[in-house]
């Protein structure tokens, strides 16, 4: 059976404007000759050959319109291109792809720029390279001049690296390995660098990231400036759990998040519930610094945190004359990680001191 197609109206809910193919169906084998579809933002060709058991097809696109992918919600592009071509059986193709992104935004994140060459083998891909470049990278955490990501792999087992860079700060890097064929899949990140005016991080050893599904996170310590940060997490659906604990951490880190302070800091918070309503319970002590411009000598107090309502009792030494000052009870807060805040609330306090 040999013939050509025209059609036109809509495809999966978008306006269709043209959708011509010529075609050879022997069997199960289905040849393309030319197939060309044309949709608002989407032009499309594909030609080859697809049977029951493979496929040998080569393809090129231009899009520019988010929709017509399954992207996640909020994310934007100006442009899409790419051209590429996958061969061989259904569950285990030989792709190669190359394409190109304009304006890329999604949660946050821009890029203004991006590059991916990819030639894989497998699906999950087992075997083959990975090349992605980027420039005018923003993030909440900073701005970066150039990213780039390069990996390979064979048999399941990848190497990867990332970077990015500016003039002269922020700069990040990450190296580790990954095992595509496990499930959950396994990483191993044997270096997380962070490097800008306000923060210096870097891993002390090794540390295990698992995905799919969900995510989980190894004990690991990192340096941060003169101090360390000690995290281990697990995440299952919304749900998270994880430990938090700190030593001899610069408290003015944290003035991102609103928390007036200098001086060291240290102790220990465990985390439950979801990103943006987390609950929270633990142990702080701060000392030799102030809370706004009040100096203290030792600030040491417990948090029980829940539904924008944080308990507390502590006690606080301040002065030449190291005047004590004891609490106990509970304070309007609102506390988020996704997105990030800490603000104090308007209504609610009740302390005793």
């Amino acid at each position: 059976l040999a013939g050509n197609l025209q059609a036109n109206g809509r495809l999966n809910q978008q306006p269709l404007q043209n959708l011509e193919a010529g075609f050879v169906l022997e069997g199960r084998k289905l040849t393309l000759s030319q197939a060309d579809v044309q949709m608002a933002g989407l032009a499309a060709s594909v030609q080859g050959t697809l049977t029951d058991s493979g496929m040998d097809v080569a393809f090129t696109a231009s899009l520019a319109n988010p929709r017509l992918l399954p992207v996640p919600a909020g994310a934007t592009f100006a442009s899409l291109a790419a051209e590429g071509s996958a061969r061989g059986p259904w569950k285990s193709p030989q792709v190669n792809l190359a394409a190109t992104v304009k304006k890329l935004s999604v949660q946050g994140v821009s890029l203004e720029s991006a590059n991916l060459n990819a030639a894989l083998a497998g699906w999950p891909p087992q075997t083959g390279t990975l090349k992605l470049s980027g420039t005018q990278l923003k993030t909440p955490a900073g701005a970066f001049t150039r990213l780039s990501l390069n990996a390979g792999g064979s048999n399941g087992h990848w190497q990867f690296q990332a970077a990015a860079t500016s003039p002269k700060e922020p700069k990040f890097e990450l190296a580790g390995t990954a095992d595509l064929a496990a499930r959950p899949l396994a990483l191993s990140i044997a270096r997380l660098n962070w490097h800008s005016q306000a923060l210096t991080l870097k891993n002390k050893a090794p540390f295990q990231v698992h995905l799919l599904p969900g995510w989980e996170i190894s004990t690991v310590t990192f340096q941060v400036d003169g101090g360390a940060v000690t995290v281990a997490g697990v995440g299952r659906g919304p749900e998270v759990s994880g430990r938090l604990e700190v030593r001899n951490l610069n408290a003015a880190l944290l003035a991102p998040l609103g928390f007036p302070a200098t001086g060291k800091l240290n102790g220990h918070l465990d985390l439950a519930g979801s990103p943006p309503n987390p609950v929270i319970n633990g142990q702080l002590a701060l000392s030799s610094g102030r809370i706004k411009n009040i100096p203290i000598q030792v600030f040491t107090t417990t948090l029980n945190y829940q539904a924008a309502q944080m308990k507390v009792s502590g006690s606080l030494e301040a002065g030449p004359q190291r005047s004590r000052l004891v609490w106990q009870g509970s304070v309007p807060v609102q506390i988020s990680f996704a997105p990030a805040k800490f603000a104090l609330g308007h209504d609610g306090l009740n302390l005793r001191l």
